[in-house]
């Protein structure tokens, strides 16, 4: 659905606007879901990651053995965006969406994506929430279920500014400052953003992304600082607590396609990067008896997958 409209300058002529569109997304979407044991899964099993271990009750029976079954909708989802701004050389444009997977049992609004994007002949500014720089837009599994490869591929949106510039045709510079929000990493606290926020440090990534017709191939790196205490208690009371963890995360990528055979592949090594859905995390090193200061060690993870598909209409894939 697309609503046209015509105006002539805004704000003195600074933004000017021709032919602004409106266009409007979205679908109803019904998941019928059929498990043969619990999982650990998030937004209500629409996002499963790996099966839980067996718990034995005293026959020696695993408890987690129990089978369930489910009809969702919540995953239905509306969106909107809207282009036709300019500004001197550069064209604004803006996106937004949202699905009704925050809730549990009862359905909830969540924001998927919130951004706006400015864009030159080679370059474009992104400011908002979309995928992690990590997740490879262009480099995904492709997967009945809704998790597009967890527990070996990235899942994570969020709050970003993002550069791209397009060195030459088929090559592009991706460069960007994410700071996290609802995906966060684990710590003392639970699960928050609280972390990255009082590091103040926002996590940095830069990428080299190489496309044509039948291929994608990337790599990038990406650093990242938390703070996990503000303040920490010991035999000689409480103190100030600055201890910061810096980690790493480096990624290698590829997708060949032609006609209907399609092959990609990914692999990652990361440090604490459970913020991206994955299993990773920290370790604390030492702990001072009498200040309760302490020190960390990130947990080292190579995270890799494969996949291909043969087919259009109808698919084959692994």
């Amino acid at each position: 659905m697309l609503i046209p409209a015509s105006f002539h300058s805004f704000s003195q002529g600074f933004i000017t606007a021709k032919n602004v569109k409106v266009d409007l997304s979205g679908f109803v979407r019904n998941d019928f879901i059929f498990d043969s044991r619990r999982n650990l899964d998030a937004c209500d099993h629409l996002l499963d990651m790996y099966p839980l271990k067996p718990v034995y009750d005293t026959n020696g029976k695993d408890i987690n053995a129990q089978p369930s079954a489910q009809l969702l909708n919540t995953f239905s989802r509306i969106g909107t965006s809207f282009t036709g701004l300019e500004m001197g050389k550069s064209k604004i444009s803006g996106f937004i969406e949202i699905d009704f997977t925050a809730g549990s049992q009862v359905p909830a609004l969540r924001l998927r994506h919130a951004y706006t994007l400015v864009e030159w002949p080679k370059s474009k500014l992104l400011v908002g929430r979309t995928w992690h720089p990590t997740f490879i837009e262009k480099v995904f599994p492709v997967t009945l279920n809704e998790n597009t490869g967890l527990p070996f591929q990235v899942f994570n949106r969020s709050p970003q500014v993002r550069f791209t510039h397009t060195l030459t045709k088929g090559v592009d510079l991706i460069a960007a400052a994410v700071y996290q929000f609802d995906y966060s990493n684990t710590g003392p606290s639970g699960k928050t953003y609280q972390y990255q926020r009082d590091a103040i440090i926002p996590n940095l990534h830069g990428q080299v992304q190489f496309y044509n017709q039948n291929w994608v191939i990337g790599t990038g790196i990406d650093w990242k600082t938390i703070q996990p205490r503000t303040s920490t208690t010991g035999t000689a009371g409480t103190f100030i607590a600055n201890e910061k963890l810096s980690t790493l995360a480096a990624l290698a990528y590829f997708k060949y396609s032609k006609e209907k055979f399609m092959i990609m592949g990914k692999s990652m090594f990361g440090q604490n990067v459970c913020e991206s859905l994955l299993p990773s995390g920290y370790s604390v090193v030492s702990v001072n008896p009498e200040t309760g200061a302490e020190t960390y060690t990130p947990y080292n993870h190579l995270y890799n997958w494969i996949n291909f598909t043969y087919g259009k209409d109808w698919k084959v894939g692994f």
